[in-house]
């Protein structure tokens, strides 16, 4: 306090009430008489809590006001010149940087993923003599995953794990791959091991960890009667679920040594008959309504139309900010 200012001192406690008593910090800039007064409020904390508040005021001095508000405007005007001019400098670089790590971005992902489908191509070529299978699936779960809205997290997973769903098949020897007869038991439990094998061979890779729910779990079936662990319902990851439809409906209508092809309404039927069993109800009744219009968006193309049109639909999971690809 100031004994010569008094008369300030007791109107100003006064409107002491009227000042907020809040969690935050208070400044007021007050004309009288010709002088400026600085009033402040600000909240006491001790371990934690409010304990109370502190208000002060203060009088500027004539030569103190003058350096703080005098030429205020033009010193306020001369630093938007600055930024302004600043901002259009560096707007075409920061431009031309953003552009080229862009375009950096997408080759590096079109140089990953087309090192996957090349490898997925392989896999199925050793398999099934074809390197089109992998794709079609691909492109199969797709479509359902968008039309059921999978979360878009897991996209990506969905659609590495596609692409390499029988990646542990090179683990598998010949004589049981190409067997045409039927796999003994013992046969039989060596070709499931390609599930692990998969599992095993993606491990070391950060990038390619996504794909392993596709990989690990598409064989596990609905009512818990699949490998490797007996998952059931929705103990079975999502993307799993969603792809073994895709995987198995590919297999129903495409040839093989062992058998013709099923036409699109028997494929689909025998899907929806292995509802509840096999797959996932809520999944296969989406599929059942665009079975055909899947089949017909991949029938007659080559590996190289559908491998671009993969990298075509799949880019935007991987690119955080590239347009999401119509359903």
């Amino acid at each position: 306090t100031n004994p010569a200012q008094a008369d300030l001192q007791a109107q100003w406690l006064r409107s002491l009430e009227r000042l907020p008593r809040d969690q935050s910090r208070h400044i007021h800039r007050l004309e009288r008489e010709g002088e400026t007064l600085v009033e402040m409020t600000f909240p006491v904390h001790q371990s934690g809590l409010l304990r109370g508040h502190i208000a002060a005021i203060f009088r500027l001095e004539p030569m103190v006001q003058q350096m703080l508000f005098g030429g205020m405007e033009r010193r306020l005007l001369l630093v938007l010149l600055i930024v302004t001019g600043t901002t259009i400098a560096l707007y075409p670089v920061i431009i031309r940087l953003n552009r080229s790590l862009w375009q950096s971005a997408r080759k590096i992902l079109q140089g990953n993923l087309e090192t996957v489908s090349v490898l997925s191509a392989a896999i199925a070529m050793r398999d099934i003599e074809t390197g089109e299978h992998n794709a079609r699936v691909t492109l199969y779960a797709l479509a359902l995953a968008k039309a059921v809205e999978l979360e878009e997290a897991l996209m990506q997973g969905l659609i590495l794990g596609a692409l390499l769903h029988d990646v542990g098949k090179i683990g598998i020897p010949d004589q049981i791959l190409h067997k045409s007869e039927r796999l003994s038991a013992e046969e039989q439990e060596t070709m499931r091991q390609h599930v692990a094998h998969g599992v095993r061979i993606i491990s070391g890779s950060a990038w390619l960890h996504q794909a392993r729910e596709v990989i690990e779990f598409h064989h596990e079936k609905y009512d818990g009667s699949g490998y490797l662990k007996g998952l059931r319902g929705n103990e079975i990851p999502e993307v799993a679920r969603i792809f073994a439809i895709a995987d198995v409906f590919d297999a129903l209508v495409s040839s093989r040594p062992y058998k013709p092809p099923l036409s699109v309404s028997e494929a689909r039927q025998m899907i929806l008959n292995d509802a509840d069993t096999h797959f996932d109800p809520d999944f296969v009744a989406v599929f059942a309504n665009m079975a055909e219009r899947c089949h017909k968006a991949v029938q007659g193309k080559d590996s190289e139309a559908l491998i671009a049109e993969i990298h075509r639909q799949a880019s935007p999971y991987f690119l955080e900010y590239a347009p999401k690809p119509e359903v």
